[in-house]
């Protein structure tokens, strides 16, 4: 209720307390280069806010009028600005852009649809982007900083907007309402640098006939493994070559390599078939040709089931999806041999 007057910032061990939205106290404990630890007490301080803006500002270069702070941790959501930047770049004048992020993937991610520079914050953590970002665009030292695609706290609302009971727009929808600008869809660009290397990865990978497995996802939960190992050895049996795309490229039940995005990409259009757990790798491997059977889980964070998540988000609704391509299902409370023996029958036909 009196959020407008008082509020307190806590981020692991350093809080600052703020009158009428005015940094008042900072306190607290902080790691110094080195690792050494230094606890302090400050009284009308440069915010939190600003002085993340500038340690952004210490590692990037000067002339960036522009900068994207990634601050979303879904590939899905990172994906689509790669649609709608350069209407962003028009409508707002903007000279020269750049991303900022906490994770590196992203510079896969923007790398196969754009030619902005990429940085990456080299100390801090998501708990620092998440707890010290509470607004959605910044005027500092010239510069414009834009929180994309939402706060934290934005983020909150806008799911609890898209997952409430009575919500039938897409997840895209609200996406693009926030971002004020349509997605035009264009294709990724795959080097021939990308080919070699993913050629000499997968060497003893039947690139003829195999079958591309995405088994795992952050957002939401995850299928046992044993379906995915059943699987894999039910396509085997066939004459399949299984790939299973898994972060660190080991797996126990098919082929694997650790690959970029672009890696992935370029390979997973080579397959007979991609068989996907609903994450964001799914929507960025949504406008192949290949055929694809995208499974649907409970929401890992929030009580969002299944058949929600199928109904809000389904990949049908992507930027170049052909529909006939996708086949979808609901795995909650499902008989998921049932489930497995559709997706070999449909790939194998």
């Amino acid at each position: 209720m009196f959020k407008w007057l008082y509020e307190k910032i806590e981020i692991f061990k350093e809080r600052e307390i703020r009158i009428f939205g005015v940094p008042v106290v900072q306190y607290g404990q902080r790691t110094l280069l080195g690792g050494v630890k230094e606890r302090y007490f400050r009284i009308f301080h440069k915010s939190l806010e600003h002085q993340f803006l500038d340690y952004i500002l210490s590692f990037i270069p000067k002339e960036h009028d522009y900068i994207f702070l990634i601050r979303c941790n879904g590939l899905g959501e990172n994906y689509l600005l790669n649609f709608m930047i350069d209407e962003m770049i028009q409508k707002k004048g903007i000279k020269n852009p750049c991303f900022v992020s906490h994770r590196d993937v992203y510079r896969d991610l923007f790398a196969m649809w754009n030619d902005i520079p990429f940085y990456k914050d080299p100390s801090l953590s998501l708990k620092h982007w998440n707890e010290i970002l509470l607004h959605p665009v910044y005027r500092y030292k010239g510069k414009t900083f834009y929180v994309y695609h939402t706060t934290l706290k934005e983020s909150q609302n806008f799911l609890a907007l898209n997952f409430a009971p009575n919500s039938d727009a897409h997840y895209i929808e609200h996406v693009i309402k926030r971002s004020g600008c349509k997605i035009q869809y264009k294709k990724p660009r795959i080097s021939d640098d990308v080919i070699t290397s993913i050629n000499e990865k997968t060497k003893t990978l039947n690139k003829k006939k195999f079958v591309f497995f995405v088994p795992e996802a952050k957002g939401t939960k995850l299928l046992p493994e044993s379906f995915w190992k059943d699987l894999a050895e039910n396509f085997i049996k066939k004459g399949y070559d299984v790939f299973v795309n898994t972060a660190d490229g080991i797996c126990n039940y098919g082929k694997s390599a650790k690959t970029s995005l672009a890696e992935m990409y370029y390979l997973a259009s080579l397959s007979k078939a991609i068989v996907s757990i609903r994450c964001g790798i799914t929507e960025i491997l949504s406008p192949l040709s290949v055929p694809k059977h995208v499974l649907y889980t409970h929401y890992r964070c929030e009580d969002v089931s299944a058949e929600q998540i199928l109904r809000l988000t389904t990949i049908k609704k992507y930027p170049a999806v052909k529909e006939k391509t996708v086949f979808e299902y609901n795995t909650e409370g499902e008989d998921m041999d049932k489930i497995s023996k559709t997706i070999i029958k449909g790939v194998t036909k």
